[in-house]
């Protein structure tokens, strides 16, 4: 039995260093889980946020396309902002809608969200899950290529004052208008609402496919 008496155990700074060990395993392992959990919970928001943005972009490209730009509602006084916060826009059916996000000051029920107001009902675009920080039109051109003004003189087309092309010109009897078709890129920053944060920014340009000339 001499081999029981030589056979040692491990000593208490063996112990030690083998919990240590341990610990330190466990702890990597935990922290490499945590981080997987946590992508996975920011790409599924990711994912989540550009799926409703896009389906809200989408609907508003669609009104946009198969409309036209409400020139009039916007023309205060010079050309057409080319960088609108929000877009008049008159339907294919033939309705006036302003989209736009929605504000608390304004009394929406609900900050942040894309909706189509048509001046009695805000309907929204986007879903409540994600919230829209912000929302920009470029539109071109930034006078109407649309309207048609009878004048004598070149003084009677002025583009402060009418939305016609700048330099007012009296072209056989008709103020000179843009030579293009109206088209709007449209840049809008999402965030959602729920866990994991996740951002996202999309663009799309829309062409105006209706000819009134």
């Amino acid at each position: 039995m001499r081999w029981l008496r030589d056979k040692k155990g491990l000593s208490l700074v063996e112990m030690i260093v083998v919990v240590g060990l341990f610990g330190i395993s466990m702890s990597v392992s935990m922290t490499v889980l945590v981080n997987a959990l946590q992508n996975q919970r920011s790409i599924r928001a990711e994912q989540k946020v550009i799926s409703s943005a896009r389906d809200a972009l989408e609907v508003l490209a669609r009104e946009i396309r198969l409309g036209y730009i409400d020139y009039d509602t916007h023309y205060t006084g010079g050309v057409l902002n080319s960088v609108q916060d929000n877009l008049w826009v008159t339907t294919g059916s033939g309705d006036n809608y302003n989209f736009r996000i929605t504000q608390e000051a304004g009394g929406d029920p609900i900050t942040g969200q894309l909706v189509a107001d048509d001046g009695m009902v805000a309907s929204p675009l986007s879903s409540t899950d994600i919230r829209i920080d912000a929302i920009k039109f470029y539109v071109r051109p930034v006078s109407d290529p649309y309207y048609v003004f009878s004048c004598t003189d070149s003084s009677q087309c002025d583009p402060n004052v009418i939305p016609v092309k700048d330099p007012g010109m009296c072209i056989n009897n008709i103020c000179e208008l843009e030579d293009q078709q109206p088209r709007v890129t449209i840049v809008l920053n999402a965030t959602n609402r729920g866990q994991g944060f996740a951002k996202v920014e999309l663009q799309t340009t829309v062409a105006v496919r209706t000819y009134k000339r």
